[in-house]
């Protein structure tokens, strides 16, 4: 009898150790009717609880709950209306629901209290609508593990306004690789240097991974291997470094993949970095002070560098005697050996109408920029108001034959001499008058530079999981030649490997478009991840491009 008796109590004292693992894990106290409330518990254990002679209590009720049981790793939704329950969006497969009398859960925050039959204390909550959880969503607890307060219990973030008897949208996961925040500077004149801080909300170390820089169009900038294992809940810097970053203000997307990742919400984070255009790699090249009546002045600038420009928010400071005036580029991406126009307003296209709708020219919709035949100061300047380029140019950088400027540009020789030289300044000698957005007259031809193939990705990233939304994205190839050009795409994984070659019906004659599936060269879709669509020319006429393509998994 003696060992009979210490059974029970040992059996007794088992059951009240798995009771204290169930949690209050998700409450719906603000439904929209005719939605009951509907209070939602979660056994973590690896064994089944039973709840008979278990209370639910407010501040002011208590009641009784009926007989059942909580499976190991379940769940069990307890409301006082089944029926209008499951008539709601959730879409229950696995339910497990208690119908009995429950307390009213309070709009402006209540206690929410459960006991066992022995009055002992399974868990409380003492929310209040601050937390979370109003106008038919769902109060959703983060970590079963963490107390029940403020910082444990967010609104949930599933579409359907709700997760019962399902994992919360916002739960902690076992394995959850997060990227935390960005931050960058500036490496040298040309590279920034971009410090990806990610975070292991998971339960279990996390060993490896790989951080990606994105820039706008999808195209890979930079990516590092993740070496050193992350604990729980313990953050690590990446830097990445973006060579020959873009000047000006770009924006860039940061990618982080994990094979074992169970949420990819947070995979992904977006910033605006800044690198300042440094001085003479955009230079003044040409200049219109005395432009035909009917038409108006321009600048023309040309960036020397490797690095595209994004020369927002530039501004040009024009001097005239003792006033400067100010004149702000809204808009205006340089790309590398390239030419770009500042107009004062659309009159220029009067004498250049062929230039209408040309890229790289800006126009600041004023009658003039204050330029004059006598002699100009012209500083061009970065949002952080460092210099670009400047010079103080004067009549007599005409040639003495040239008597009459009237509609004749001051044109640069050499992009390397500097702008203040007036010996590195001339005339125009084209039949026009002046070059927009051409090579100087004065300036030696060179070979050419080829063309680059443009390449855009949409959607990007792309879920091809067959739920009919993004499952296919669309590669879209423009090429600047008139003539019927072979083209191959291959894509390409993280380590190199060549993954599927996506074929062309035809060749391409300036643009065509294909339809990528997200399936390797076998017909098997490929796992998450950055991969690297390469598009080339079969004559070699045209520079190769690269682009970076993201397949994800959308949460559920």
């Amino acid at each position: 009898m003696k060992y009979l008796l210490i059974i029970a109590c040992i059996s007794i004292g088992a059951r009240h150790c798995l009771a204290q693992h169930v949690v209050i894990n998700e409450v719906m106290y603000a439904p929209i009717k005719p939605e009951p409330e509907w209070v939602e518990l979660f056994n973590p254990s690896d064994s089944a609880v039973p709840i008979g002679g278990w209370t639910v209590s407010n501040h002011l009720r208590t009641y009784t709950l009926l007989p059942d049981t909580i499976a190991a790793n379940g769940y069990l939704v307890i409301t006082k209306d089944s029926v209008q329950f499951l008539k709601m969006k959730y879409a229950l497969t696995n339910v497990n629901i208690l119908q009995t009398t429950v307390p009213p859960l309070g709009n402006t925050g209540d206690l929410i209290l459960f006991k066992d039959s022995l009055g002992n204390v399974i868990d409380s909550l003492r929310y209040l609508p601050s937390w979370g959880g109003a106008n038919g969503t769902s109060l959703e607890r983060i970590d079963y593990a963490a107390p029940t307060d403020s910082s444990n219990f967010s609104t949930t973030t599933d579409p359907r306004g709700g997760t019962p008897c399902a994992a919360n949208s916002i739960a902690r996961r076992d394995f959850d690789l997060a990227l935390e925040s960005l931050s960058y500077k500036a490496a040298n004149l040309n590279d920034l240097a971009i410090t990806a801080t990610i975070e292991n909300r998971g339960r279990k170390i996390i060993s490896d991974g790989i951080v990606s820089l994105l820039s706008n169009s999808g195209l890979l900038l930079s990516q590092s291997q993740i070496t050193v294992p992350i604990p729980p809940l313990q953050k690590q810097d990446i830097v990445l470094t973006w060579q020959n970053a873009g000047y000006g203000r770009t924006n860039i997307t940061a990618f982080v993949n994990e094979t074992l990742d169970e949420l990819h919400a947070d995979d992904t984070l977006r910033a605006q970095v800044y690198l300042a255009v440094p001085r003479n790699a955009v230079v003044i090249n040409e200049i219109m002070p005395t432009p035909p009546t009917s038409s108006s002045q321009w600048i023309e600038l040309y960036n020397n560098s490797a690095n595209t420009a994004n020369m927002d928010s530039t501004m040009f400071h024009i001097g005239v005697g003792s006033k400067i005036y100010n004149f702000l580029i809204d808009s205006l991406i340089l790309a590398p050996k390239q030419y770009s126009l500042i107009i004062a307003d659309s009159n220029f296209f009067t004498t250049f109408p062929s230039l209408r709708g040309h890229e790289g020219i800006a126009i600041v919709n004023k009658s003039d920029l204050k330029l004059k035949d006598s002699g100009n100061q012209i500083i061009l300047v970065n949002s952080d108001s460092s210099v670009i380029d400047s010079l103080h140019s004067y009549a007599s950088w005409y040639p003495l034959t040239v008597t009459n400027h009237s509609a004749i540009s001051l044109e640069r020789k050499n992009f390397n001499e500097i702008s203040t030289d007036p010996n590195n300044w001339n005339s125009s000698h084209d039949s026009s008058g002046s070059t927009p957005l051409r090579r100087n007259s004065d300036v030696p031809d060179t070979t050419p530079v080829a063309s680059m193939i443009d390449v855009q990705i949409s959607p990007n990233p792309f879920s091809p999981d067959g739920d009919g939304f993004d499952d296919e994205t669309e590669i879209t190839i423009t090429i600047p030649s008139d003539n019927l050009e072979a083209v191959t795409i291959r894509l390409y994984d993280l380590r190199g490997r060549l993954r599927s070659i996506i074929p062309l019906s035809q060749g391409i004659s300036r643009t065509a478009s294909v339809r990528f599936d997200g399936k390797d060269d076998n017909g098997t879709t490929l796992p998450i991840g950055l991969y690297t669509l390469v598009v080339e020319s079969e004559s070699g006429l045209f520079k190769p491009q690269r682009k970076g393509i993201v397949i994800i998994k959308k949460p559920r």
